[in-house]
């Protein structure tokens, strides 16, 4: 029998195994299933980090995670195998390389500002495996049969990790292109002859442009910085196309609406190009800008001073005029005419007032620019404000296949308009939105409502890698448990209760409102931890995987997903429904 020791040293062992393949899963979940990691903002350190070029694997392009997912889980298998026992020396050479890399990529992300939560979970426990490792005996033989399970398990998940990236990538392809296809075709209808009057406070480019290029960004984004690269070469190569820009940092020192700040020196960047604008004029507005791009948007006061001297700039008025309201009111000005066009991230793109979508399909500048120079000339209006954006957003959503279960639906039985949300139970904003478009059936003839389950809880739902609300899962499967006891409408009264008490629920008030039905309460609770109730729940759960769920709730009108139906004073949930009641 082992010694405690060493069952503590491979019960350890296993915790960071397990540690390693959760942080690695999580990275990889962007390219994989095509969604954020949880708590990772935009611009945030992870974006940042999957956007660096040692991201990848040099060659193949697949996710440097999914080799740490591969590694971490062939370690499990090895650890389950060799138990307390010798393990193979190969497996102390893997551990050793792991480690290496480990050590590397914490240089690489102290040095380029990208140490994400998830990358360094998956490094410590990277180096606590080679240190566990390197404590246990090693077999004096290479005992190859031992070393098959882990080897084959590296290669099966590697293998389907890589098959996952590519179908997720082919998605993302194939939406992007629809998307550009889209808005080449309205460019090519027309463009406009005189200068938009939506515009950032210098131009690049001729001034008599037909194609004009407005970008809304941040210096700290890295979509940004790879956009803004391709269209400063264009401008610089093409005779008819001038570009402009707003400043958008995810930064709340200046931008109202960021409530977690992502790009800390996001404002300063912008303050400091806008700074050199106001004292030296155009050509030091785009010299800084373009110093700020390469840097991406990071700088010490040392540096800043160093470049700006380099640029053949004065540093000592152009910092003291960044630290002045003046600068930072610019920005903000920028930040508000962004939020009144709707934006829902960054770069945010218009050529001749058109919003370019699909921007991050391949050559996309390029194919825009050209059908907007090639177009006969006309006036078009201004950009959608916010409510058009969000309204042109749902019609742009490909149509998805819901299936709606019609005993539990409520409304129209022949439905012109369909509705489903997806929800956690234990979200605040669930409840609003279930008893308003409850209503809503209620009171239309043509409109039908259903709710699915989502949970915020990987408890019951793999789709999420932190338990956001702790008892969602328990809410989930009291009502398909009450589903199969007293039947539909039972299980729509106890939704419609759950959501109404979701913050005080408890199991009396549960069977309060049962025995009140009245349902055999004593059966629904026995029944709740049953495994048909679990897979009522999971199929929901695989339905919202499958369609690329992220948040909740998630709403769905006539198959398409509505991304925003709210922003501030902006409400568009009503016009939208009365626009696919028309078919439009």
């Amino acid at each position: 029998m082992a010694s405690p020791p060493t069952s503590r040293l491979r019960l350890v062992s296993f915790a960071a195994a397990l540690l390693g393949l959760a942080a690695s899963l999580v990275l990889a979940s962007p390219a994989v299933l095509g969604l954020k990691a949880p708590g990772c903002a935009p611009g945030g350190h992870c974006d940042r980090a999957s956007a660096s070029a040692w991201s990848t694997i040099p060659g193949i392009g697949l996710p440097v995670a999914c080799l740490a997912a591969a590694y971490f889980a062939a370690a499990l298998a090895g650890l389950w195998i060799w138990k307390d026992g010798p393990h193979p020396p190969l497996a102390r050479w893997a551990s050793r390389a792991a480690a290496l890399a480990a050590i590397l990529y914490i240089g690489i992300s102290v040095l380029e500002r990208i140490a994400c939560p998830y990358c360094l979970a998956s490094h410590a426990a990277a180096l606590t495996l080679w240190v566990l490792l390197e404590r246990r005996t090693p077999s004096s033989s290479p005992r190859l049969p031992r070393l098959l399970p882990p080897a084959a398990t590296f290669a099966a998940v590697l293998l389907s990790l890589g098959v996952a990236v590519h179908l997720q990538r082919s998605r993302a392809a194939t939406q992007d292109q629809r998307e550009l296809e889209q808005s080449r075709s309205t460019l090519a209808s027309g463009a406009p002859a005189n200068t938009p009057a939506f515009a950032g406070r210098f131009w690049r480019g001729p001034a008599d442009a037909k194609v004009r290029v407005v970008a809304i960004m941040g210096y700290q984004c890295p979509d940004c910085r790879r956009i803004e690269d391709q269209l400063a070469q264009i401008v610089r190569t093409r005779t008819d196309t001038a570009m402009s820009i707003l400043h958008f940092p995810f930064c709340s020192d200046c931008n109202r609406a960021i409530t977690t700040t992502t790009q800390p020196n996001g404002c300063w960047a912008a303050r400091l190009a806008e700074a050199a604008g106001i004292l030296e004029g155009p050509t030091a507005f785009w010299a800084v800008h373009d110093w700020l791009v390469a840097r991406g948007g990071s700088f010490t006061d040392q540096e800043v001073a160093r470049g700006l001297a380099q640029l053949r700039l004065d540093p000592g008025p152009i910092l003291a005029e960044m630290q002045s309201p003046r600068t930072l009111e610019l920005v903000r000005a920028d930040v508000e005419r962004a939020l009144s066009l709707g934006i829902r991230q960054t770069p945010m793109i218009f050529i001749n007032n058109t919003e370019l979508r699909g921007w991050n399909a391949p050559d996309a500048l390029s194919i825009a620019i050209r059908a907007a120079a090639e177009a006969p000339t006309s006036t078009q209006q201004a950009p959608a404000a916010a409510p058009e954006k969000m309204i042109e957003d749902w019609r742009l959503e490909p149509r998805q296949a819901i299936p709606v279960d019609a005993e539990r639906a409520v409304g129209s039985a022949t439905p012109t308009i369909d509705v489903v949300l997806f929800v956690s139970l234990q979200d605040d904003n669930a409840a609003a939105l279930d008893s308003r478009l409850r209503a809503m059936a209620d009171r239309r003839t043509d409109l039908r409502y259903s709710l699915r389950h989502f949970p915020a809880d990987p408890a019951c739902n793999p789709a999420v890698s932190r338990r956001v609300h702790p008892l969602a899962c328990r809410m989930a499967r009291m009502i398909e448990a009450t589903a199969i006891v007293a039947g539909p409408k039972a299980a729509a009264d106890l939704t419609r209760w759950t959501l109404q008490n979701h913050r005080s629920y408890t199991d009396a008030g549960v069977r309060g409102l049962l025995d009140a039905i009245p349902a055999d309460t004593k059966a629904a609770f026995s029944l709740r931890d049953a495994p048909e109730v679990s897979a009522a729940v999971a199929r929901d759960v695989e339905l919202g995987r499958s369609l690329n769920l992220a948040q909740v709730p998630a709403l769905f009108i006539n198959g398409r997903r509505l991304p925003r139906w709210t922003t501030g004073d902006v409400d568009v949930l009503d016009r939208v429904i009365e626009e696919a009641a028309a078919g439009r």
